[in-house]
């Protein structure tokens, strides 16, 4: 191996391994010492920082309570005490276990009662804080809301404060808008009732106290879901959005499960399926369809040749080649037919005679050949080594998906009905799943089935809600103010530039907006990844309606009005108003801080530096915990929405999304980078080369990044034209196909939903009309 050596003329010679001398021909002229050292000053590329960020189902214990409370919530605190203080006389610390059930069960009686009931909800919602003012430290703190919340949840507590909650929404509803203080007194009770419930939702984790939640009538998140679907039209200011918001996703976490209990539930799917365990992610496999064109190709190819016994599930008897040439949509199942496979002619044949014979001319024999396969074939019968390897490799790495296994079935259901085989009022039979009570994923599918088939009905409208919900944080004036705050926090405006209730309230209002994009987000990615674990039609349905609505515009619009590398950094907080440090200042005795925030600057939280000089940190460690959940919330819910549909995709080329979503990239975290180059992967095909030309270094991070398949032709672009000229015929497939899976297993809901059964009963239809014959004859007798 040559080495490089300076020489004592500063040139740089090659120096041959075996003499050691150098070789005159092989001078480096141009570069002297000061050129190096010009090369070694020159600035190096920036280099997109590291962010200690680990994306999980929620945020630290005490970060998640804190983020319950606003800042003009903490009067209600001193309050509490007072009201505690006044109707115990004591510490419910030093009280006995039996004297604190006493007290409790005395409380929640006064529930029910209109009289009582506001001083009640004051005292428990005393007791699920913590007893703060008895708190010694932030660890006490966290101990003792531990415990009370456990101690009213023995109680029975949650079944009084659900009904509560109920009655108290009633009156809301039944409350004319002109009785401005009964409005007051129901919107806080209602505050004080959902802080109660939510305390104890967000301390307790045992299996048993999701099965006392998933018990309660009516259903819980169904409920909670309606409430928010009855404002679609016109949302008011007069209830506590963000806490409702907030308490329905952790009641969705709770009743559900987390990401540990979603894999068990899939596991078990996959089990009841008859489909062998997930394969690693870092293993590359191949489709079914994949596999199928594989093995359609070679025997094309080489008509001697006898491949091994397919391995495809029994569900798969035939598939097309259109179908197996293209595995990169989904609704490839509905709209392509299912014949066998074409016979190859190995000798070509003589074409018959044209009708009528010519007459002047001759005769003459003509061959023809199937021009798909204009080549002749191979005479030796051996077939290539690779070509044995290459069926052993996908024979070994074909995995077949459960949303597969489900989207064929219904496939094959929805084609019988078409053809007349089943009718649409035949009963399911045995596709109705029991429930295994010892099984705790057996138990949450089948909650997650009761959830779907309660609120498909007003599904839609609660997508419509929290959408709306959405967008009014991506108005001009929230761009506005985002960046107004933005130069607040980084110290690059004076104080008097704007005024003291003017920054006061942004960032109090960025603040709850936060707080509101972070519970919608988790609830329709909740949502969306439990819907699919039960069954592929039921994500889906949810993804159109997400679709229909405008969410993918809504969602690029919202990356573009924040920038990503701020958004991530942005911290809207005030240290001695957050919850705890509000209890410890209380708990020593002193008064409630001021809420004066108008000279905080990003240094109160420890950071004395600005935005710009953050990112230029090898590592990042100071950031909002918040922004990146919604960040990445916000990607894995469009990649839902787009993947393996190439006319969304279509839809979001036309809208320049790669420009929005390249933003993301300059933010250098796993989860977010990842979901980001899964969107840009379903683009790539229908953009053009120079869009490839100019997007080089984003190709090559999907390689290195995305997870691979045997027979991946993203970018080779293979039949675009077909692709696009199907992809609109195969969203209405699908469309059909979600259809048929909703009225035929939820007739109910499908009726409300304004959808008929089509089917042609001819015996119906007569008898229907003889009836209405002999009704009208009678009455003209």
């Amino acid at each position: 191996m040559a080495s490089i050596r300076q020489t004592p003329e500063m040139k740089f010679t090659i120096i041959s391994p075996q003499d050691g001398t150098g070789d005159a021909d092989h001078d480096i002229d141009p570069l002297n010492t000061a050129q190096v050292k010009r090369m070694a000053a020159r600035p190096q590329k920036f280099r997109a920082p590291e962010f200690k960020y680990v994306y999980a189902d929620t945020d630290t214990e005490q970060a998640e309570l804190e983020e319950w409370f606003a800042y003009a919530d903490n009067p209600l605190l001193v309050e509490s005490r007072d009201e505690f203080i006044k109707s115990s006389g004591g510490s419910f610390r030093r009280m006995s276990e039996a004297k604190q059930q006493r007290y409790i069960i005395s409380q929640i009686s006064f529930i029910d009662t209109n009289i009582e009931r506001e001083l009640a909800l004051l005292r428990l919602f005393y007791v699920a804080t913590g007893t703060f003012a008895e708190s010694v430290s932030d660890e006490d703190l966290l101990d003792l809301i531990r415990q009370n919340t456990n101690l009213l949840w023995k109680l029975h507590t949650v079944d009084a404060i659900y009904k509560c909650i109920q009655h108290l929404f009633e009156e809301f509803y039944g409350t004319a808008p002109e009785e401005l203080k009964k409005l007051q007194n129901c919107k806080k009770a209602l505050f004080l009732a959902l802080t109660v419930f939510y305390f104890m939702v967000q301390t307790r984790q045992e299996e048993v106290f999701g099965d006392e939640l998933a018990s309660l009538s009516p259903s819980v998140i169904p409920y909670f879901l309606k409430q928010v679907s009855g404002f679609r039209l016109q949302i008011p200011d007069d209830l506590p959005w963000r806490n409702i918001l907030l308490l329905t996703w952790k009641l969705t976490l709770r009743v559900f499960g987390n990401s540990e209990d979603l894999l068990k539930a899939k596991t078990y799917a996959r089990e009841k399926a008859g489909l062998p365990l997930e394969t690693k992610k870092d293993t590359i496999t191949a489709t079914p369809l994949d596999y199928q064109a594989f093995r359609q190709g070679i025997r094309s190819r080489y008509p001697g040749y006898n491949p091994p016994t397919e391995v495809l599930p029994k569900e798969f008897p035939y598939m097309s080649n259109s179908a197996a040439s293209s595995s990169s949509s989904l609704t490839d199942f509905t709209v392509d037919p299912l014949p066998g496979s074409s016979v190859h002619i190995a000798t070509p044949a003589p074409s018959p005679p044209p009708s009528p014979p010519p007459v002047a001319k001759s005769k003459k024999s003509s061959f023809q050949t199937d021009q798909s396969f204009p080549f002749l074939y191979p005479q030796d019968i051996d077939i290539p080594v690779s070509i044995r390897e290459a069926e052993e490799i996908f024979a070994q790495r074909m995995r077949t998906s459960l949303w597969i296994v489900q989207l064929w079935a219904e496939r094959e259901e929805f084609m019988k009905q078409e053809r007349g085989w089943i009718g649409a009022r035949d009963p399911l039979g045995d596709k109705e799943e029991k429930v295994d009570p010892t099984n705790s994923s057996s138990k949450r599918l089948a909650r997650v089935e009761s959830v779907y088939k309660d609120t498909l009905e007003y599904l839609q409208a609660v997508v419509v809600t929290l959408l709306k919900m959405v967008l009014s944080t991506v108005s001009p004036e929230s761009a506005g103010a985002f960046a107004r705050r933005q130069q607040f926090l980084n110290g690059e405006s004076e104080i008097h530039t704007y005024p003291e209730a003017s920054i006061k309230s942004e960032l109090e209002n960025a603040r709850e907006t936060e707080l509101m994009l972070k519970a919608i987000t988790g609830i329709l990615y909740l949502l969306l990844k439990w819907f699919k674990a039960s069954h592929i039609l039921k994500s889906e349905f949810l993804a159109q309606l997400l679709y229909d609505s405008n969410a993918l515009p809504l969602i690029l619009q919202l990356f573009n009005t924040k920038e990503i590398e701020q958004f991530v950094l942005q911290i809207p907080e005030v240290p001695k108003l957050k919850l705890f440090a509000v209890c410890r200042t209380l708990a020593s005795g002193e008064d409630l801080p001021d809420r004066e925030i108008a000279t905080t600057r990003l240094e109160e939280s420890g950071s004395e530096k600005t935005v710009d000089e953050i990112l230029q940190q090898d590592e990042i460690s100071v950031f909002s915990h918040r922004n990146f959940f919604i960040s990445i919330n916000i990607l894995k819910i469009m990649q839902k929405i787009c993947k393996n549909k190439a006319h969304r995709n279509l839809m979001i080329v036309q809208l320049k999304a790669s420009n929005s979503l390249r933003k993301t990239l300059r933010i250098s975290q796993f989860e977010a980078r990842l979901y980001a180059l899964k969107i840009i992967k379903g683009q790539v095909p229908y953009c053009g080369r120079k869009w490839r030309h100019m997007n080089m270094r984003v190709i090559t991070a999907i390689y290195l990044y995305c997870r691979q398949e045997l027979r991946d032709s993203w970018l080779a672009g293979v039949d675009i034209d077909a692709d696009i000229e199907d992809s609109y015929p195969r969203e209405v497939a699908l469309r059909a196909l979600i259809q048929f899976y909703n009225t035929r297993r939820y007739p109910e809901a499908a009726v409300a939903l304004g959808y008929q059964n089509t089917e042609d009963d001819f015996f119906a239809k007569e008898l229907e009309t003889l009836m209405i014959d002999e009704n009208t004859h009678f009455e003209g007798i």
